[in-house]
């Protein structure tokens, strides 16, 4: 950063002396551009590059080590060696090897939920590759701007990795979907507008994407529009499923946006921890076998 000029967007934002729709415009057309050249680096699988001495190219390899997704994770026990994970050929195995690997270590109705979620809420049409490359933590403070709402640079690419498309170039950038994690959202229509100052209201942030999503169909002529459009339920469910302690605000979310309310109260809950599905991954028992005590 000693060589970079520009300040990180996130200090400035949300600042009314500084911030305008023209610049706002401005920066979305640049990350637009930008995000859309990156897409266009496409992979077969999701994993890590790796260069390959022997041939002089770049290949897809596992994550390093999967038990970095599980530190955070009650009841999870640090490996003596590292965990490979990966490489994944569709989407859905991604998202469901986290899944897997949180149930092992704690498993809840909670999570129950989370996987119906996972096979409802994603876009089948978007499964498989092409794969591209995603910023690691691509949110306003990895971004720096100069007084005209130029971006001078993209900061802290330390272990970018291939994602489904979604979940990396072609999403929207997190400072546009935090209304989506509830954990890190602290604007409240309860709030008095001083509080509220320094966030974006829900309706703003729908505003802003819908420029966003104007933008990379301009960038990208439309090849990434439909890819876009419903990033934010993809990326949410992704932090669901690797930060703990966001995932049961994001549960409740979600359970909102399906079935109009929180769904996740006790007797919910109770139900299903008493329920055959939820049996299943407590014992090793079929399906026919559990229900037949029903």
């Amino acid at each position: 950063m000693d060589f970079l000029p520009g300040t990180n967007l996130s200090k400035v934002w949300n600042d009314i002396n500084w911030i305008s729709d023209l610049k706002r415009k401005r920066i979305f057309e640049q990350v637009a551009g930008w995000m859309t050249e990156l897409a266009a680096l496409e992979f077969d699988q999701i994993g890590r590059l790796d260069w390959d001495a022997t041939c002089e190219l770049y290949h897809v390899v596992p994550f390093p080590d999967g038990s970095v997704l599980m530190r955070d994770i009650q009841g999870f026990k640090e490996p003596d060696a590292l965990i490979p994970f990966g490489p994944f050929d569709s989407a859905h195995s991604f998202l469901s090897s986290l899944l897997s690997i949180r149930r092992r270590a704690s498993d809840s109705p909670m999570l129950t939920v989370l996987q119906l979620f996972l096979s409802s809420l994603t876009d089948r049409t978007l499964e498989g590759p092409p794969f591209v490359l995603s910023h690691p933590d691509f949110d306003s403070q990895n971004v720096l701007v100069d007084d005209d709402g130029t971006i001078t640079g993209i900061i802290d690419w330390d272990n970018v990795d291939i994602r489904p498309r979604q979940g990396a170039a072609a999403a929207y950038p997190m400072w546009l979907t935090v209304d989506w994690d509830p954990l890190f959202y602290g604007w409240s229509k309860d709030a008095s507008p001083e509080d509220n100052a320094a966030y974006d209201s829900p309706a703003e942030l729908a505003t802003y994407r819908k420029a966003y999503l104007d933008a990379i169909t301009r960038a990208s002529n439309g090849k990434l529009t439909h890819i876009t459009c419903d990033s934010h339920i993809w990326t949410t469910l992704y932090i669901a499923l690797s930060n703990e302690i966001a995932t049961s605000g994001i549960v409740d979310h979600l359970s909102k946006f399906v079935f109009g309310s929180g769904l996740l109260g006790y007797e919910v809950e109770e139900g299903i921890r008493r329920g055959p599905w939820y049996a299943l991954r407590q014992n090793l028992g079929t399906i026919a076998e559990i229900t037949g005590a029903l």
